[in-house]
């Protein structure tokens, strides 16, 4: 180390006497710097893209179809408690085809409150989201959902 006040090297002697002339090659070396940084990262560059031009499978093609929603009148000793909401459901995927029923319970304001599946599967709907209940029969999963013990006679359309 040299604490003198006389420069070591011409460079520093120039930077020192004449700062402008220091600062602009020190600008243009890292702005070089930079440039060849980013050149071989590949910044800047398009990156790759994927195009399947000889593929020969086909693109799977999947559809659902649902039917419209039937009703049925959901009573306990005569009075009305509400409905059930009944869909076909079929979902075809490739070559497969599956199909279930959907049945969507309302209250007897006509609020959807839950839903039960061909499979039982049965959930409440609430704020937070459906709350799996568990796999029962209809009348069950009527019972589950709407919180009515008593038993429950079904009965076609909405009169």
């Amino acid at each position: 180390m040299n604490f003198s006040s006389k420069p070591v090297c011409r460079h520093c002697d120039r930077s020192i006497l004449r700062p402008e002339i220091g600062r602009s090659r020190h600008h243009w070396i890292l702005l070089l710097g930079l440039l060849v940084v980013l050149g071989w990262t590949g910044c800047g560059s398009p990156s790759p893209t994927r195009t399947d031009t000889h593929s020969s499978a086909p693109a799977p093609s999947t559809s659902t179809q649902v039917t419209e929603e039937n009703y049925s009148r959901a009573m306990t000793a005569g009075e009305l408690i509400g409905f059930v909401g009944s869909r076909q459901v079929t979902v075809l995927d490739g070559g497969s085809e599956v199909t279930t029923m959907i049945h969507n319970i309302y209250n007897a304001a006509f609020q959807v409150i839950g839903s039960y599946d061909s499979a039982g599967a049965t959930y409440r709907f609430t704020r937070q989201g459906p709350e799996k209940l568990g796999h029962f029969g209809p009348e069950r999963s009527f019972q589950m959902v709407s919180g009515i013990e008593s038993p429950i006679e079904f009965r076609e359309g909405l009169q």
